[in-house]
């Protein structure tokens, strides 16, 4: 009788408990589908006491390499669902029939089983990836150390796993199968018990195992860029940041997680344990990335500036309203500190090949489209070959404004349609800013629609340019307002969330640093370096 699925147990970690694993898998076989396990990886013969119940067959390939012991075990299966498992996981008692289950529909999947770490495990291995709430779904990244099931057909013609991988092997898989139209989809609740590091060293070793890792992926397939922890570097809390990169820049020393034991209270030792959750990260990435220009592009993402309007010569600065004179200087201060000034254009190009840009690059962008961007602002940028995108108002141009009636840019000229052409004609970037300014959020759906995708075919047909970049009216974005923004066909969105854009970034929720009229010049320059500057309430 062919069985219906075949599980490969891989043997070789240090805390490996085959047996009782094998013995979950004697309890799960006999109450669910018909199954055979195959045992490989280090060490070929029996641990001891196997379950009568069970037929083992023992794969004799001592080896290190994960993905050719898996292949191995998956050469010589012969069930029609493969299902992956790590002999330190103990599994729950129907996961076979969980994993069987997801694969009965008519289009392949692979299946995903969430595996928990046990009780004693290090605290520093208990704890996961930090992802932005805004930013795009990191699952991939997830699936190393979890149990994974794919049809054998679809398995064997991928090729299989990927041999020499020494990390992250199921991610590879699940990239190239996802590439040819095979979802992966994670089995409800939870798969099984790992027996994660129970000392600091080993969860210090894993962390620096999956830095390194990661940059491997990224070399082999850059299209993970955004779905892998390598894509964030600049996630978590800012004072954190700057100590990361200090200790990196010198050299990443090995930090002991007990020094967390002197911190005087219980909040400060859980902020200690997750810096050297993410520390130890990249301290295994930065040894692979060494004298690869890329770990410096990761290290310093773009930050893009938010500019509105630009004051004449004696007109009060506001929270709005940049003096000419303060633009001047801090456009001199960005070519004297040799920053990179790109278009937007450019920054998605380098996303869409899932590169980073270049170390310390900068995005200079103006909302609402006053007639003084082009009067005032256009020469300052054109005199020193920076590009610029300016984000209209497209039912306003050659009006004032109309939406700001109680405040410093009440009835500020808007831009003529003539201006615009002229930004275009100095090789300037224009995207779209709504028809009227409302806020997206409160609309109805039919009136949001008429605003976001009205305003792009006004431009469209007024500038007779393709127009694929839009920025939040107020910076106010909701789920359906981001909807709305992607269904009008635009590649990309600003809002007014402050700091740098990481590739994990959506394109949709690009970040930005607002240039306020009253900053100082040593303002400015912190905000540059870091993508954020502490902020009062707006009056």
């Amino acid at each position: 009788m062919t069985p219906q699925i075949s599980v490969i147990v891989l043997r070789g970690w240090p805390d490996d408990d085959l047996a009782a694993c094998l013995e979950a898998l004697a309890a799960a076989a006999t109450a669910g589908p018909a199954a055979e396990i195959l045992v490989v990886g280090e060490g070929g013969g029996p641990p001891g006491a196997v379950p009568n119940e069970l037929a083992v067959r023992w794969i004799g390939r001592g080896t290190g390499d994960v993905a050719t012991a898996w292949n191995a075990g998956a050469e010589a299966a012969s069930g029609e669902i493969l299902l992956f498992l790590r002999a330190d996981v103990v599994p729950v008692a129907d996961l076979l029939a969980r994993h069987v289950a997801i694969h009965g529909r008519s289009d392949p999947v692979v299946g995903l089983g969430r595996v928990r770490p046990t009780g004693g495990s290090h605290p520093l291995a208990l704890l996961g990836p930090v992802a932005d709430p805004e930013a795009q779904a990191r699952d991939l990244p997830g699936c190393v150390g979890q149990t994974l099931s794919v049809p054998a057909a679809v398995f064997r013609e991928a090729g299989g796993f990927t041999e020499g991988l020494a990390w992250g092997a199921k991610v590879d898989l699940i990239h190239r199968l996802r590439g040819s139209g095979v979802e992966a989809r994670w089995i409800e609740g939870t798969a099984g018990r790992r027996a994660a590091p129970t000392t600091a060293a080993g969860a210090v070793r894993e962390r620096f195992a999956a830095g390194r890792g990661s940059v491997e992926l990224y070399r082999r397939h850059r299209a993970l860029l955004p779905q892998l922890e390598l894509g964030g570097f600049a996630s978590g809390q800012p004072p954190a940041l700057w100590l990361r990169r200090l200790l990196l820049a010198l050299g990443g020393p090995v930090i002991p997680p007990a020094l967390g034991r002197l911190l005087p209270t219980p909040r400060l030792r859980e902020r200690w344990l997750r810096f050297q959750h993410e520390y130890h990260f990249w301290r295994g990435a930065r040894r692979a990335l060494r004298g690869d220009p890329v770990w410096r592009s990761l290290a310093r993402p773009p930050v893009v500036l938010m500019y509105h309007a630009i004051g004449r010569p004696g007109e009060r600065p506001g929270c709005y309203i940049v003096p000419i004179e303060r633009f001047r200087r801090q456009l001199q201060w960005l070519t004297r500190l040799r920053y990179r000034v790109i278009g937007l254009e450019e920054l998605l190009a380098y996303r869409r090949d899932f590169r980073p840009p270049p170390p310390r690059s900068v995005v200079i962008t103006f909302d609402d489209g006053y007639a003084d961007n082009a009067e005032l602002a256009l020469p300052e940028l054109r005199a020193r070959g920076f590009k610029a995108t300016f984000f209209l108002v497209s039912g306003c141009l050659g009006g004032r404004n109309s939406w700001d009636s109680a405040g410093e840019l009440a009835g500020r000229p808007m831009l003529s349609w003539d201006q615009a052409r002229s930004l275009l004609a100095s090789e300037m970037e224009i995207g779209a800013h709504t028809r009227s300014h409302p806020a997206l959020p409160e609309l109805p759906e039919n009136a949001l629609g008429e605003e976001v995708g009205g305003s792009r075919r006004d431009l469209e047909a007024g500038l007779g340019r393709e127009v694929r970049t839009f920025a939040y009216p107020f910076g106010r974005v909701s789920g359906p307002v981001t909807a709305a923004v992607a269904a009008a066909g635009y590649e990309a969105a600003c809002c007014s969330r402050s700091g740098v854009n990481d590739p994990a970034v959506p394109a949709l929720l690009l970040r930005r640093l607002e240039v306020r009229g009253t900053d100082s010049l040593a303002r400015f320059a912190l905000g540059v370096h870091r993508g954020w500057v502490a902020r009062r309430r707006r009056p």
